[in-house]
């Protein structure tokens, strides 16, 4: 906010960089004074997805002066060209001991803003048979979700684990869920999909929201039993090349090389006063 001042006085363009945004309809006149004189003030705006231009706009953003980018933290080298065989996987879920047949991880804070709370209690309601879930990340809310599954043994509560023993979960796993509340953009969807799992997630991950497809699925927030629902279809298809496929060749497009080079053709359209 002081940046944004300091060059709004010396009269200095500037890009305003986003990675979502909510539009928060109960918010006070006083908070969208604030955020619309800050947010307008930019030059040029910086996008990941409709949904966070929508967002920009209400506080006061030209539209034609918004420019989306494929935001990412995965390194191309780390995107697979193709997914892991199940053989692979079961490897990998033999030397961590998950046990079943078909394996769903989730990562992400243990706090509410997740999801994880409601989506325990439902999926604990019934029997799920061989299907697995890993929940990994640990926070406030961790003995909780430990008391909830306590009498399911297909059912893993992990603590924040470092990048290359999380990645281990990953290539282990058939495919990501995330039953989140709000996640600004979920960074954690990306990595899911270079390791080619398909997404089961809500209308609140705007990440899945901007990607979704074939391989990537998303659900109205608090829908548990929807999402459990396509949850338990993949789990019993025989046939998830379609979904993987889309989501390989989608989170290629989706690195750090490929937001760097679209953030310079921008940059350059605006040096040529196309922007």
């Amino acid at each position: 906010m002081l940046a944004i001042s300091v060059l709004r006085r010396k009269k200095i363009p500037f890009f305003l960089n986003a990675d979502g945004g909510f539009i928060n309809e109960d918010e006070s006149e006083r908070k969208q004074k604030i955020k619309r004189r800050f947010i307008s003030a930019a030059t040029w705006w910086l996008s990941t997805a409709p949904q966070t231009s929508k967002y920009l706009m209400a506080y006061g953003a030209d539209e034609k002066r918004i420019f989306e980018y494929p935001f990412s933290s995965v390194k191309r080298v780390d995107a697979l060209s193709e997914a892991l065989t199940t053989e692979e996987r079961l490897l990998v879920r033999g030397r961590k001991v998950l046990r079943c047949e078909t394996l769903f991880i989730s990562v992400g804070q243990f706090v509410p803003r997740k999801g994880y709370y409601e989506f325990l209690t439902q999926w604990v309601s019934k029997d799920r048979g061989t299907i697995g879930l890993a929940i990994i990340g640990g926070g406030v809310e961790e003995a909780l979700y430990k008391e909830i599954t306590k009498d399911y043994p297909n059912v893993w509560i992990l603590p924040f684990l470092k990048k290359q023993v999380l990645a281990d979960y990953f290539k282990a796993a058939d495919a990501f869920v995330l039953p989140t509340k709000e996640d600004i953009w979920g960074l954690v969807v990306n990595e899911a999909m270079s390791f080619g799992l398909p997404v089961f997630s809500t209308t609140s991950c705007i990440a899945a929201e901007k990607l979704k497809g074939s391989g990537v699925q998303v659900f109205p927030v608090g829908d548990n039993d929807a999402l459990i629902s396509a949850m338990e279809y993949f789990a019993m298809s025989e046939n998830r090349d379609e979904m993987i496929s889309d989501v390989v060749e989608r989170g290629r497009e989706y690195t750090i090389e490929k937001m760097a080079q679209a953030h310079i053709e921008i940059f350059k359209d605006v040096l040529k006063g196309n922007g």
